[in-house]
């Protein structure tokens, strides 16, 4: 299955990116969370061969390992992903363009359910679409919230909004 949305958001390309590639700083910790543990391997700048491991709740007592390898990044302009699970492997791949109103953030995902799941790629395509298209609202919603800090995102892997504190959860 295969997933190709966008969102504007009135950011520059470059404060988007920042959050990208720091996602992990802006995720909710609480033992409730969505996804109670995002952790990256090795720690600083986001590059080629960056690890990110994500445990995520599926429900009461439900829980899924997700990885992810970053593939390639061109900052300002794209992030490219590798991802499995044990019942999945997928690309992710992130670009951003700038508008006159600020980022077009477009998010290309392809998923492949493994084993008996694949019977369910239909239902499980029109249950995450939505979800998808969520996430990326938030993350608009997230840098629009609040102005951005001058010069903080054209450090690479540094976060472009401090103030900003969770994306939260579908």
């Amino acid at each position: 299955m295969e997933f190709d949305l966008a969102v504007t958001i009135r950011r520059a390309p470059a404060v988007a990116f920042a959050l990208l590639l720091d996602v992990g700083d802006y995720g909710d910790r609480s033992p409730s969370a969505l996804v109670p543990i995002m952790e990256k391997t090795p720690t600083g700048p986001t590059r080629p061969g960056t690890l990110w491991h994500e445990v995520v709740r599926l429900g009461p007592g439900m829980r899924m390992t997700i990885w992810s390898e970053v593939q390639e990044v061109v900052p300002d302009r794209l992030l490219r992903e590798s991802y499995w699970a044990s019942w999945m492997t997928g690309t992710l791949l992130y670009t951003l363009e700038p508008t006159a109103d600020g980022t077009r953030l477009r998010l290309q995902k392809a998923l492949w359910p493994k084993g008996p799941l694949r019977l369910f790629d239909r239902s499980i395509a029109r249950m995450l679409g939505p979800k998808e298209l969520w996430r990326l609202e938030a993350i608009r919603d997230l840098l629009e919230a609040s102005p951005p800090v001058p010069g903080a995102a054209a450090r690479p892997g540094t976060r472009s909004n401090p103030g900003a504190t969770r994306i939260p959860a579908p």
